[in-house]
């Protein structure tokens, strides 16, 4: 991915971009498998895989967002706070 990217951003931003696409890899696979095979989850692995995907890969979405330059907005109104450093 960051050799992909590396025209567009240097190789630094390039590596980490990709780094923050990729770590949560295993919350990727839950979302895909559970919309594919939903009866194969019990309520309890769903409650977690759902409570991995917003406690762990929603910040390295608004991380690789930051990489690449893009803002991080509130666009759903829901009065969050992002403060810029």
């Amino acid at each position: 991915m960051a050799s992909a990217l590396a025209e567009r951003y240097s190789m630094e931003k390039s590596r980490k971009i990709a780094f923050h696409l990729s770590d949560w890899h295993a919350e990727a696979a839950f979302l895909v498998a559970v919309h594919l095979c939903p009866d194969r989850f019990s309520d309890e692995e769903i409650e977690e895989g759902v409570e991995a995907c917003v406690m762990h890969a929603t910040h390295h979405m608004m991380a690789a967002a930051h990489n690449a330059g893009y803002p991080l907005q509130d666009v759903f109104e829901l009065g969050l706070s992002i403060e810029p450093r």
